[in-house]
């Protein structure tokens, strides 16, 4: 009875051990999905940053270009056009980058949680597998307690046979004395 309790409880555990893994495998790959998502505005953010710099860049080249022709009497509607171009383009990308800082944002909540299952199921997970250790160690203690009863009880078997032999043997003895 306590052979097929300990065996109960062994599967059992076993069971809450792999539905934890399972729990802990999905939870790894939604927070493997956040850092990609996130890998990926950052990715974005930083080629935004750059496009950013390469425009004031060349707002300032033409900016400078336009101070030293100051003098000159030459027409600058297209650098002009230029510069308002590149204006327009930087402000894009001061919007892009604004909106990939908020979704950077919104996203470190969710990484957190993640990481915060995470390490709750391995916890779990850390548990259970000390309580079916125990359990092994349990039932292997009750079967070598066993063992050993089943020797002392074959031992006693043995010396039994010998007595009831050395009975029999003196009472034929006896009998063939009496005789």
């Amino acid at each position: 009875h306590a052979i097929s309790d300990a065996r109960a409880e062994l599967q059992s555990l076993e069971e809450e051990l792999k539905n934890w893994n399972l729990q802990c495998n999905k939870l790894e790959h939604q927070h493997t999905e956040q850092k990609k998502n996130w890998n990926m505005c950052k990715r974005e953010l930083q080629k935004n940053e750059k496009e950013m710099d390469d425009a004031q860049k060349e707002i300032d080249d033409i900016k400078a270009e336009e101070s030293t022709a100051v003098d000159m009497d030459a027409d600058t509607s297209t650098e002009e056009q230029e510069v308002a171009e590149a204006q327009e383009m930087l402000d894009t990308i001061k919007e892009n980058q604004i909106k990939l800082k908020e979704q950077i944002e919104e996203n470190k909540p969710t990484i957190q949680d993640l990481k915060d299952r995470v390490s709750e199921v391995s916890e779990r997970n850390k548990k259970v597998l000390a309580d079916l250790e125990k359990a092994q160690n349990d039932l292997s203690q009750y079967f070598n307690e066993m063992e050993m009863a089943k020797q002392k009880v074959e031992k006693k078997r043995q010396k039994l046979e010998q007595y009831e032999k050395i009975i029999s043997e003196h009472s034929e003895t006896v009998s063939e004395a009496e005789q």
